[in-house]
């Protein structure tokens, strides 16, 4: 018999996708790695359906959806779970997270409801909001547009609330072009609920991957997003003093910190993300991490042009072939070739240039070895007449298709 999922979980507990839905697992990643995460607690679907009183996993019509609460018990949990999470007059953030949301294809952004300077006592009941707007009729139409099926109740992150002065979103790669070595910094005072509706312009600014500020568009920002826990939404705009209007939101310094937290993102999910971060009191935090999911399968413009062929090197590898095999022919056609080269006059400055090229004439994939023909073009070009010793080449290694001109004449070049 299996195990009775949990109502609330906290993080360090064991949970995945299933109980904390794309958001709530993104950040139990995170929290356990050690990024700046804002402390939080997740109420899981199986709150949801307990408080419906149906079996786990049971589908769940929405007239009947748009009816659950929290019975009392569970209520009382959420409350005294929150009351421990705001401490001493704290606000805290109430957030979907359903299981497919923030997932590398479906960021469901602005699908889901979620509420901003909530009171300990009102979490239960935003929960139950929260809940509702997982079977609304826009977030249904959302599911059929990419064919998700029918709609499941979502998880729930109670996140202590980041009073922000300055917030906003960075993506870890240029999500328009593509370019991976570019990190995009948006910004403004306040809280990142302004950008997030697009009800204020940002401040914005391209950082390389070296960390240098490459590009800035400092915004004429006249208002902001402020908390004001008399609304529903948590929030107000306010005016802006003229002198803020044009004044950049953030220092350099503080544009390469959030660029950095980007990238540390990327590196941590293997994928380019946008996250939502916020600046308190000079701490910076990061609120969520998704995926870019424009970039899912788009080439990096800036990246390197790889050819891979096989065509007659399957005679000398014909099976598959293991990793320490392929360790040791790999070095050896670097060093054959690397040799080749310093024997026929080319100067061992210019070989020492194309190490890489040397170092990544073949490659393993699936367990099959294969040319990079690029790195073979590359070394021909260190020779005289490549233009005519190409073809040679092409008919030596058995090659269906010739390269097409204009990467030949960029190589002769």
């Amino acid at each position: 018999m299996s195990a009775t999922p949990p109502l609330i979980v906290h993080p360090g507990e064991a949970a995945g996708v299933e109980l904390l839905g794309g958001k709530g697992a993104a950040l139990a990643g995170l929290s356990a790695a050690g990024f700046p995460v804002p402390p939080w607690f997740a109420v899981t679907p199986a709150a949801f359906l307990a408080s419906a009183g149906l079996k786990r996993r049971a589908k769940v019509a929405p007239e009947r959806a748009l009816a659950v609460e929290p019975g009392p018990e569970l209520a009382a949990e959420i409350e005294a779970a929150a009351r421990r999470l705001a401490g001493d007059g704290g606000w805290l953030a109430v957030r979907s997270s359903a299981g497919d949301e923030d997932s590398r294809s479906h960021s469901f952004a602005g699908q889901l409801e979620s509420y901003l300077f909530v009171a300990p006592d009102q979490v239960a009941q935003k929960v139950a909001q929260v809940w509702r707007s997982g079977f609304s009729e826009r977030v249904a139409a959302y599911r059929a547009e990419h064919g998700l099926g029918a709609a499941c109740p979502p998880a729930v992150v109670v996140q202590r609330m980041i009073d922000a002065d300055r917030a906003g979103v960075a993506f870890s790669a240029d999500p328009v072009t593509g370019a991976r070595g570019t990190r995009l910094v948006s910004a403004v005072f306040g809280l990142g609920s302004a950008l997030v509706s697009g009800e204020a312009d940002a401040d914005t600014w391209r950082v390389t991957r070296a960390g240098i500020v490459a590009e800035r568009e400092i915004a004429d920002k006249q208002s902001a997003h402020r908390g004001d826990p008399r609304v529903s939404e948590g929030v107000s705009t306010v005016a802006l003093p003229a002198e803020q209007h044009r004044k950049p939101s953030l220092t350099d310094e503080e544009v390469r910190a959030v660029a950095a937290l980007a990238a540390r993102a990327e590196a941590h999910f293997g994928a380019p993300q946008d996250i939502e971060w916020a600046y308190e009191n000079g701490t910076l935090w990061l609120l969520q991490s998704r995926a870019i999911t424009s970039l899912v399968g788009q080439a990096d413009p800036d990246g390197l042009l790889v050819i891979w062929d096989n065509s007659n090197i399957t005679e000398s590898y014909s099976g598959v072939t293991t990793p320490l095999t392929f360790s040791f022919v790999r070095r050896a056609y670097e060093e054959v070739y690397r040799e080749f080269c310093r024997l026929l006059g080319v100067p061992a400055a210019k070989i020492a240039d194309h190490a890489g090229t040397f170092r990544n004439m073949l490659g393993l994939i699936r367990g099959r070895v294969y040319y990079n023909l690029i790195s073979w073009y590359r070394v021909l070009a260190l020779l005289p007449g490549f233009t005519v010793n190409r073809k040679f080449m092409e008919q030596m290694m058995g090659v269906r298709e010739p390269m097409p001109e204009a990467i030949v004449q960029e190589l002769a070049a």
